[in-house]
């Protein structure tokens, strides 16, 4: 995880595609939420958040947002979704995207901005990180096997 914060921060925030950037840390936790669980998913997702927070002006914006989700999308992914490949893509979609959304949410209440403009970077990052979900679960199926089963992260 700390390898994708300091890519994400380094390469991936130099790259743009109609204005918005991949955000692998907060797609690595969704994808984490629908493979290990609830807790694990959280708990990465407080890193990704706060990781994130961390070059933002905004302070705990994306530290609220990105763990609340993750939490969420694993209960759900326990609860009524099998281990899919096409439900895999379709969390780590909705768990950007969410994740996302209630951050602007958040700034438009908090801070009032105006964050309406902000549908179509959402949209595109989500997608963008959906198309990544391969290398994602690859990256996660070397570190179990790295660690005897176990995700080190």
């Amino acid at each position: 995880m700390l390898f994708l914060v300091v890519f994400q921060t380094v390469v991936l925030s130099r790259i743009t595609v109609f204005g918005a950037s991949l955000d692998l840390p907060v797609a690595f936790a969704c994808l984490a939420a629908f493979m290990f669980g609830h807790r694990e998913g959280f708990w990465l997702g407080v890193f990704a958040g706060v990781s994130a927070d961390v070059f933002s002006p905004e302070r705990f914006v994306l530290a609220m947002a990105v763990p609340l989700t993750c939490f969420i999308l694993g209960l759900l992914k326990e609860r009524f979704f099998s281990e899919e490949e096409t439900t895999m893509f379709a969390f780590v979609f909705g768990g950007t995207f969410f994740s996302y959304l209630s951050a602007s949410w958040i700034l438009t209440g908090l801070y009032a901005k105006d964050m309406s403009w902000t549908w179509p970077v959402i949209i595109v990052v989500s997608v963008l990180n959906a198309l990544f979900t391969p290398y994602l679960k690859a990256l996660i199926i070397r570190a179990e096997s790295i660690n005897d089963g176990k995700l080190k992260i």
